[in-house]
């Protein structure tokens, strides 16, 4: 093969039990496009991420409403979340599970909110801003391995001297020290 390499794409594929009926909905609800059909298994994209579609048969998958749990969430990140789910709330889908609220995290604010839809999918829908690559909050000076442990607080928590033995983890404050 040559040419240039590309990053893989990392996509779902839903398990509904009617796969016509679904490419419908998602076409209507969310603008979905249909790349192609074979009938049981529908590819579909929306303003250019894909995802898929499939009928189960019996082959080590099923819908939420026959396993009677969410099998799945599906995170989008679109530049207008409002807008993306009241699109899908006036379709049919259930828009009480996640109400679109900002949550602070440490980069700032993220907009975020979710809904069902009629297949029994969760769908949480936020800004663009949980994509981009974000400075760690504190910058800890270098430290002797062993010596402490950073935790996700930034405190610094001494740690015993000689360790734990090679190759055991240890549970320390928020996180786990290697050796």
């Amino acid at each position: 093969m040559t040419g240039e390499a590309h990053p893989p794409v990392i996509s779902v594929m839903l398990a509904v039990p009617d796969a016509a009926a679904a490419t419908r909905w998602y076409a209507q609800a969310l603008g979905a496009t249909e790349l192609w059909n074979l009938g049981g298994v529908v590819g579909l994209t929306i303003a250019g991420a894909p995802f898929f579609l499939g009928q189960p048969e019996n082959n080590g998958w099923d819908t939420p409403a026959a396993l009677g749990s969410r099998t799945v969430r599906v995170e989008v990140f679109v530049d207008d979340p409002d807008g993306f789910i009241d699109r899908a709330v006036a379709a049919g889908a259930d828009g009480s599970v996640d109400k679109i609220r900002d949550h602070e995290v440490p980069w700032g604010v993220h907009r975020q909110g979710g809904f069902i839809d009629p297949f029994g999918h969760l769908w949480l829908v936020g800004d663009r801003s949980p994509l981009g690559t974000h400075e760690p909050l504190c910058r800890p000076p270098f430290l002797p391995r062993r010596a402490v442990i950073v935790d996700t607080c930034c405190r610094i928590q001494p740690i015993w001297s000689r360790g734990p033995a090679p190759g055991r983890r240890q549970r320390l404050g928020s996180g786990w020290c290697e050796s």
